[in-house]
C-alpha cells in the first residue's frame, strides 16, 4: 500500500501495533497518510471484510485515532490524527448527524449512483450512537410498511431499480463504528 500511496504523491508511513477482533488480539499494520497537512490513519487490510461479498468497506479508510482505537491499540507512532475533512463517509456525503426521510431518500439517490457503476451496495456512517440506534430501529426493527428500508428502495432511480433483487439483502453492521451496509443481489 505505502508503495501505491508514495507513488501517488500521498505522503505516508507504516506503523504497527494490535488489533482486537472477537476479543482476540493480533499484530498488524497498517498507514498514517498525510492529505492537505492532517494525518488520517488507513487499514485497507481491515477494510477488506471476511465476508465473501467482495466489497471493499470504508470504515478505516482516513479516520481518526480515536476512531481507530475501538479496534486498534499499541499504535507505535504518536503521530495525532484528528481531521475527518477527508474521510470516506464525510468526503462522499455519507456521514449524517441524524437519520430521517431525507437521510433515506439521499441514500436512495446514492444507491442508484452506485447501481450504475455496479456496485450493488450502499454504506454509511452517522455521528453518535443514538442516531446508529435509531437508524437501525428505522431501517430494521419497524412495521415492514413503515420500514425506511422501503424509502430508500423507493428512492432508487426507477432506470436502475429493476436491476436489484430488494427481497434479499444482505447487511453488515457495526454499533461501535456507527456503521450500517445494505447489500442488494443483482436480479
Amino acid at each position: 500500500m505505502m508503495l501505491l500511496l508514495i507513488n501517488n504523491g500521498i505522503e505516508c508511513i507504516l506503523v504497527s501495533g494490535n488489533a482486537v477482533s472477537d476479543n482476540e488480539i493480533q499484530s498488524h499494520m497498517w498507514n498514517v497518510v498525510t492529505i492537505n497537512g492532517s494525518n488520517y490513519h488507513l487499514d485497507v487490510t481491515w477494510d477488506d471484510h471476511e465476508q465473501n461479498d467482495n466489497i471493499a468497506a470504508h470504515m478505516y479508510f482516513n479516520v481518526t485515532t480515536e476512531q481507530l482505537s475501538l479496534t486498534h491499540t499499541d499504535i507505535s507512532v504518536d503521530i495525532p490524527c484528528t481531521a475527518d475533512e477527508y474521510n470516506y463517509f464525510r468526503y462522499e456525503g455519507l456521514l449524517y448527524d441524524v437519520f430521517d426521510n431525507q437521510v433515506c431518500r439521499n441514500l436512495g439517490s446514492k444507491l442508484s449512483e452506485n447501481i450504475s457503476e455496479g456496485k450493488y451496495y450502499i454504506e454509511f456512517r452517522v455521528t453518535d450512537t443514538d442516531i446508529y440506534d435509531n437508524a437501525f430501529d428505522m431501517l430494521f426493527n419497524r412495521n415492514a410498511s413503515h420500514s425506511s428500508f422501503y424509502l430508500i428502495i423507493d428512492s432508487i432511480d426507477p432506470a436502475v431499480r429493476n436491476s436489484i433483487d430488494s427481497s434479499h439483502i444482505n447487511t453488515v453492521t457495526d454499533r461501535d463504528q456507527k456503521y450500517i451496509r445494505l447489500m442488494f443481489d443483482k436480479k
